[in-house]
């Protein structure tokens, strides 16, 4: 962070007063050493569903990837996915879409799958305007480091 803060001290200025300069490593460790994790967080989620709200008021859509940043909910998206692939997505509203890419003596399969948000039992007031999740699968079926992902 110091390294960044030297070659973007110019910038840094018009919002910060520097009178003695970019602070050290050592400096910037100990003011991240004193902060609570648990209330940045907070903090951190508080100003993502601000951002969220800013730009559905400017009537434009967001798209954020959801891990384990946000355990619980993570968790139930999971389990929620999960649950439309075992039933064979019976009964349950879905979009599909599926790629095959080979090259480089490989194949790389990508799996999508998108489902409306009713199909949660979510808390409509968490996550403004958020209409849609989707699901991402990429690899080889064969390969056990295939990589899901998920975004809303």
């Amino acid at each position: 962070m110091e390294q960044y803060g030297h070659s973007k001290q110019e910038w840094l200025k018009q919002f910060l007063e520097l009178p003695n300069g970019i602070p050290s490593h050592d400096t910037i460790a100990r003011v991240f050493a004193r902060i609570d994790p648990l209330e940045f967080e907070q903090c951190f989620r508080s100003w993502i569903k601000e951002i969220a709200q800013l730009i559905q008021d400017q009537g434009a859509d967001y798209c954020l990837a959801l891990k384990g940043n946000h355990q619980y909910l993570h968790e139930r998206v999971i389990q929620l996915f999960e649950r439309g692939e075992a039933i064979d997505w019976s009964g349950v509203e879905y979009d599909f879409h599926r790629t095959i890419n080979k090259g480089h003596g490989r194949t790389e399969i990508r799996r999508y799958w998108t489902m409306p948000v009713t199909e949660l039992f979510f808390d409509p007031d968490q996550w403004v305007g958020l209409q849609q999740l989707d699901w991402s699968w990429r690899g080889n079926p064969a390969d056990p480091r295939a990589i899901r992902s998920l975004e809303t």
